[in-house]
């Protein structure tokens, strides 16, 4: 499949969105999938495992994700600041 060897980080407050961003990634092979409603989740579950792009929610509650983007680009101890974004 094309998705093997990929590590995906989903970041959705919304169970229905989270579950299908979940499926479809799931449908071209992927077998790591990180889903969680809290960016500060997504934070430490970058610093412990590889992940090859990220799906991040625009409008989350406490962080949002332009400032997820922010962090993950410019905070000194970011795991990967060259992450793909989507």
């Amino acid at each position: 499949m094309r998705g093997k060897g990929f590590s995906v980080l989903i970041v959705e407050d919304n169970v229905h969105m989270m579950r299908l961003f979940s499926a479809m990634i799931r449908s071209i092979g992927v077998d790591v999938i990180h889903a969680v409603a809290d960016p500060t989740d997504a934070l430490e579950i970058m610093k412990t495992n590889a992940v090859d792009f990220a799906i991040v929610d625009l409008r989350l509650p406490v962080i949002d994700g332009i400032e997820f983007t922010q962090l993950v680009r410019n905070s000194p101890d970011s795991p990967n600041p060259y992450l793909p974004i989507i």
